[in-house]
């Protein structure tokens, strides 16, 4: 079968990830063709679920430029150019240059402190999040109080355990102790 070669000329590859009610289509392909996609995936959910997508949450993007917000999680792609030089007897030997892409995913540490001081964690000074006083949690004993911001911490640190920035979660945990 044509379809299912990746020489041929017609053969298209997308990449589909979902959870629950939210789902990331990647497209291999031209502008043209994710908006010939979208059209399909917005026709199948409408006649065959009767569900429709948020205009908000919809969006197109090219990868290689811009982030994708997947679950509380950014997901970037990296270009890395590499350059191999090669020692022989007489000199040194620069081979070609090479660029390498990759996919890191990323725990979004602003949002992160935004949400906290939604919940009362923190207020924010010029640019700065200052930790304060959680109020609600006064009557409580002083080992609650711990165990409860303990939870916390362990909460964000465990949702994100598999960021690349997963180090710069420490300024959120650092900032509640």
């Amino acid at each position: 079968m044509d379809s299912k070669n990746p020489l041929h000329s017609g053969f298209k590859r997308l990449h589909y990830v979902r959870y629950v009610d939210d789902f990331v289509i990647g497209v291999v392909g031209s502008r043209e063709e994710a908006v010939e996609v979208l059209g399909k995936i917005r026709l199948f959910l409408l006649d065959n679920l009767k569900l429709t997508l948020n205009q908000e949450k919809t969006l197109i993007t090219q990868f290689s430029k811009d982030f994708i917000s997947f679950l509380g999680v950014i997901i970037k792609n990296t270009w890395k150019r590499v350059k191999r030089v090669c020692p022989t007897k007489k000199k040194m030997v620069n081979q070609k240059v090479r660029v390498l892409s990759r996919v890191i995913l990323c725990a979004p540490i602003k949002k992160i402190f935004e949400k906290a001081t939604d919940s009362g964690f923190f207020f924010k000074r010029s640019d700065k999040f200052v930790p304060t006083k959680v109020g609600r949690l006064i009557n409580l004993d002083h080992a609650e109080i711990v165990g409860y911001y303990n939870l916390v911490i362990k909460g964000v640190l465990n949702y994100y355990s598999f960021a690349n920035n997963r180090k710069s979660l420490d300024s959120f945990a650092h900032a509640l102790k």
